[in-house]
């Protein structure tokens, strides 16, 4: 659980820094789509450009990569877009507290979290009370 947790760590860092260069949707050189680090052992398969990049956010995060990848854990590659599949939304009716909710169904490959999805879609407020 703490391996995938810093890997996924080290993956929004990088993912951060492109969305702050506003690379995170454009495929860089040497790139056929976008994607970042999940870090382990092994040479990444990422084009030279995009290492370096990777290699620059990464630099004070160096003790956490070298630890997985003595760790048993494999250099793999995950996308920076993610499409849901399977998704679907209808408004519900709730006739007896006058309100609409909102229902939204989708799958996601694994490791992805719907938390993350629907913060990038949604502008999520904690509920007020309801007096009674």
């Amino acid at each position: 659980m703490y391996l995938s947790a810093a890997r996924a760590y080290l993956f929004n860092l990088v993912l951060a820094e492109r969305v702050r260069q506003g690379s995170w949707n454009l495929s860089m050189e040497g790139e056929v789509d976008p994607s970042g680090p999940l870090w382990g052992r092994g040479r990444s398969r990422a084009s030279e450009q995009v290492r370096e990049l990777e290699s620059q956010v990464l630099q004070p995060w160096q003790d956490w990569c070298h630890g997985m990848e003595f760790s048993g854990l494999s250099q793999e590659r995950r996308p920076l877009l993610l499409m849901p599949g399977e998704f679907s939304c209808q408004w519900l009716n709730q006739p007896e507290t006058d309100q609409v909710d909102l229902e939204l169904s989708f799958s996601l490959p694994t490791g992805c979290f719907a938390t993350a999805l629907l913060r990038e879609v949604a502008e999520l407020q904690q509920p007020r009370a309801v007096a009674e």
